[in-house]
C-alpha cells in the first residue's frame, strides 16, 4: 500500500463485500450463515492482498479466511473475493483521502444551510442592516456572518452542486470558512477542482 494510507479504509468496501458474498451462499443453502457486520479486525483478516494501479484500486480477499469466516464450506467465486473500484487521491500537505467512485459526497446539510444563510443574509445587508445587526439577530459573532456571507457569491453552477450533493468531498463549510474563496467565478472553480 502507499505511504501513509490507513487500512481502516478498506473495512467498509471488505465488508459491504463479506456481506455480498453471505447473500450469495444464503442463496445456494437452506441454512446459512448469520449476516452479522465485520468488526475491523476481523475485516483486515479477511484482506490478501491491496494493489493500486492509477485510479484502480484492487482489494483480493484470502478465500481460506473468507471460507472459515462463513463457517460453511462453499465453493466461492474467484471474482467475488475481487473488489475493484475507480478512485481518486487527494492530497492535502502530508495527508492522503482516498474517495471511490466520481468523489462526490452527497449533500452536506450543513454547507446548504450555510449558503442558504449567506444568501438571506446578504439581502438583509443589501436591505441596510448592518454585520452587527444581523450577528445579534442570529446569536453569533459578527466575524462569523462576515465569513458565511462570502458563500453568497459562489457561483451559480458551484450552488446547484452543493443542492444536489455533487460537490467534491473537500469542499465543506469548515473549508470554506477557512479558506477565501476568489470572487471571480472561473477562479472559484478552478479553486474548488482541487479539493
Amino acid at each position: 500500500m502507499p505511504d501513509g494510507i490507513n487500512l481502516a479504509v478498506l473495512i467498509p468496501w471488505v465488508d459491504t463485500r463479506f456481506r455480498d458474498i453471505v447473500t450469495a451462499v444464503e442463496d445456494q443453502s437452506i441454512a446459512g450463515p448469520k449476516r452479522t457486520r465485520l468488526d475491523a479486525k476481523t475485516a483486515l483478516e479477511l484482506v490478501r492482498q491491496v494493489r493500486f494501479s492509477s485510479g484502480r484500486l484492487e482489494i483480493d480477499l484470502c478465500p481460506d479466511a473468507t471460507s472459515k469466516r462463513l463457517e460453511a464450506k462453499h465453493v466461492l467465486d474467484p471474482d467475488a473475493l475481487r473488489i475493484t473500484m475507480p478512485f481518486t487521491d487527494r492530497r492535502r500537505g502530508v495527508e492522503m483521502k482516498l474517495i471511490s467512485g466520481k468523489g462526490t459526497t452527497g449533500i452536506d446539510q450543513r454547507l446548504l444551510t450555510n449558503v442558504a444563510l449567506a444568501n438571506r443574509w446578504y439581502q438583509q445587508l443589501k436591505t441596510g442592516h448592518s454585520f452587527d445587526e444581523i450577528a445579534s439577530e442570529a446569536g453569533t459573532s459578527k466575524r462569523r456572518v462576515q465569513q458565511i456571507v462570502e458563500l453568497a457569491f459562489l457561483a451559480p453552477d458551484i450552488v446547484r452542486d452543493i443542492t444536489k450533493g455533487l460537490q467534491p468531498t473537500g469542499l465543506t463549510s469548515d473549508w470554506c470558512l477557512r479558506h477565501a474563496l476568489p470572487a471571480e467565478w472561473q477562479a472559484q472553480r478552478k479553486r474548488i477542482a482541487t479539493l
